[in-house]
């Protein structure tokens, strides 16, 4: 699809949609060829992730309210980050030293089951023969190996906010400013809501993490749900 092939960044919720429009025109097609014998009811694809929306408009001059019906195939979720706290940092401390302990255990040598010297041991009133400097490098190497950790993921603060809190911020009423009422003509506010008027087989979840800063510039909250 054209808007998919730039290098210009798409939302993921969006190829999904697109995704579904496709796929489910290519039902409809070959479903149409299969069923014009039977005569069998026919689904479309699509409509195990569509769903009816009631958006509810109340007036707050005159009281009046109106009410309409979307179609949508996802629901769209705000992070209300008055809810979000800091996500606690996993302490790899102990990790690394695990890791770097057995390593070491690994690169010892097996001790000797019968008890008695090696076979390469120097003989009573021999001089221990000089150790390979290439060889005490490479054990010396060995030893200090451990895993390397990344400090700029460390640094970078994770937020968490709970799914219940992203519910509850999405369901509750909001109120517009500036609004003109049509039934009196003048500028108020009004009250928005909206709830659930069916339901689908499968409910997409889609979080909005994007958000527009005081300079007008697209950003992403670094938060988890």
């Amino acid at each position: 699809h054209s808007l998919f092939s730039t290098g210009q960044q798409q939302d993921a919720a969006e190829f999904l949609a697109h995704l579904l429009t496709v796929v489910g025109r290519a039902h409809v097609k070959a479903s149409a060829r299969a069923d014009s014998k039977t005569n069998k009811p026919f689904r479309n694809f699509a409509d195990l992730f569509s769903f009816h929306v009631e958006r509810r408009i109340c007036c707050n001059q005159s009281g009046k309210v109106r009410y309409l019906i979307e179609d949508e195939q996802s629901v769209g979720m705000q992070v209300p980050m008055d809810n979000a706290r800091v996500k606690p940092q996993e302490d790899k401390s102990s990790t690394n030293g695990a890791a770097a302990k057995k390593i070491k255990l690994d690169s010892d040598p097996p001790p000797d089951v019968a008890g008695g010297a090696p076979d390469n041991a120097p003989l009573e009133g021999e001089d221990k023969p000089a150790a390979d400097p290439s060889e005490a490098a490479s054990a010396a190497s060995e030893e200090t190996v451990a895993p390397a950790t990344t400090s700029s993921s460390s640094s970078q603060t994770v937020y968490e906010v709970d799914f219940s809190d992203c519910l509850s911020a999405m369901m509750a009423p909001s109120i517009t400013e500036d609004w003109t009422s049509p039934v009196t003509g003048k500028k108020g506010t009004c009250t928005r809501g909206w709830g659930f008027k069916t339901l689908p087989r499968y409910l997409l979840w889609k979080v909005n993490r994007f958000y527009v800063d005081e300079k007008w510039t697209p950003q992403k909250r670094n938060v988890e749900v």
